[in-house]
């Protein structure tokens, strides 16, 4: 992943964070967090260790303990990876606060991206929209 693609998910969970007016000292702690809370609820229900989905997807089990914690950043490749293995939608990783206002984000964020990063950006929230 490139330094670009995680700076785009970034600046998407500053703003999506401040659209819906959640205060905390560092948003992205909130939203890592819950994501790895997600992942450690679907890899329980399959009764896979750490181990098993670390190994499964290339990781260390310390990283996927770190991920479940919120302490370590899941690019997006690793979270389709882990869905993929836990046999989920993607999206279903991602906490529902994130697609409740997603329209909204795009218009908050136009212009203050190049044309490449807003593609990516579209594309996200259209996954998103289309899981609602």
């Amino acid at each position: 992943m490139s330094e670009t693609e995680v700076s785009i998910i970034d600046l998407y969970v500053e703003l999506r964070y401040s659209f819906v007016g959640m205060v905390e000292t560092n948003k992205t702690t909130r939203f890592y967090r819950d994501v790895g809370r997600r992942v450690r609820k679907f890899r329980e229900r399959r009764q896979m260790t750490q181990a098993q989905l670390a190994s499964a997807i290339s990781l260390t089990r310390t990283s996927i303990t770190n991920i479940e914690q919120g302490n370590q950043k899941l690019p997006l490749h690793k979270l389709a990876e882990i869905a993929i293995t836990l046999g989920v939608d993607s999206n279903s990783l991602i906490p529902a606060q994130i697609s409740d206002n997603a329209e909204g984000l795009e218009s908050t964020i136009r212009g203050q991206l190049s044309d490449r990063e807003l593609d990516h950006v579209r594309s996200v929230l259209g996954s998103l929209r289309r899981t609602k």
